[in-house]
Formats: C-alpha cells, sequence, structure tokens
C-alpha cells in the first residue's frame, strides 16, 4: 500500500513501513512533518552516580530520536496514518527517507515510535484538519543529521 497526499513545496518526507517496507506514507503539502526537534539521550541500563564531590557515568550506548508534528491531515491522510501507527506501536520497524525529493535512495532503517504508544490524540488545526505530535527513535543512526 502506498499512499502519498498532493505534493507542493516544502520538505517531502517518508515513512516506508510493513514487513518488507512495502508500504508508503508521505508527508508532502499540504500534509507535513513540522516542528522538528533532534536530540540524543542514553538508553536503559545506563547509569548516573553522583559522588563527593564529582559523578560518575556509565553511557551503554544512546538512542538518537526525533519529535515531529503530523499536520492538516485530513480524513484520507488521517486513515493512511493510523495504518502506519497501527504497525509502529506493536514495535514494527519502518525507515525515515527524510528528503524523497532530492535524495529519495537516502533512508534511515530501524526506526521505531516511541510515542504515542496507547493513545494518540489529534489536535485540531484551524482548517479544522489534524494534527499529531509523535517521538521516533533509531539506535543507530543520527537523525538531526540525516534531516538537514
Amino acid at each position: 500500500m502506498s499512499y502519498t497526499t498532493i505534493t507542493g513545496p516544502g520538505r517531502v518526507a517518508q515513512f516506508l513501513w510493513g514487513a518488507r517496507q512495502q508500504n508508503t506514507l508521505t508527508f508532502a503539502y499540504p500534509v507535513a512533518l513540522d516542528q522538528a526537534r533532534f536530540w540524543r539521550e542514553p538508553q536503559a541500563g545506563s547509569e548516573l552516580e553522583q559522588v563527593n564531590p564529582g559523578q560518575g557515568a556509565w553511557v551503554t550506548t544512546r538512542d538518537f530520536k526525533a519529535a515531529f508534528t503530523a499536520r492538516w491531515l485530513g480524513p484520507r491522510d488521517w486513515a493512511a496514518f493510523q495504518a502506519f501507527l497501527d504497525w509502529a506501536v506493536i514495535g514494527g520497524l519502518f525507515s525515515l527517507v527524510p528528503d524523497a525529493v532530492n535524495a529519495p535512495l537516502y533512508v534511515l532503517p530501524g526506526c521505531l515510535l516511541v510515542d504515542p504508544f496507547d493513545k494518540p490524540t489529534p489536535t485540531l488545526e484551524a482548517n479544522g484538519l489534524q494534527a499529531l505530535d509523535i517521538i521516533i527513535r533509531n539506535p543507530t543512526y543520527d537523525l538531526g543529521l540525516s534531516w538537514r
């Protein structure tokens, strides 16, 4: 299943998902992945101990995380996005294509959905379309560097 919204100005990003990455969710004008934020944080098992007068840390590895707001989702867009969420919530891996127009072969595999997990609660845009905040993680690839 491939689903693409109307194309136009701005960044065109994609999520490739499914057992063989056979499904494509494309974010293109007017639908957008907006308000992108990126950071790294230690994975579970890492520890920080405070010892007078300093501190010691044991970092097993770091996860690269990204937060987006999926905006301007109409009824058809929301149905396609919900199918993606159904896959990702159960731990289904997906790939991020940060720039599907200029670099369609640049794909970051192994992404996982962090949030929303059990309560995807969309908000309404001024024009009545829906928006939803999502957080994804990748244990291997720096999502912020790929987005530039």
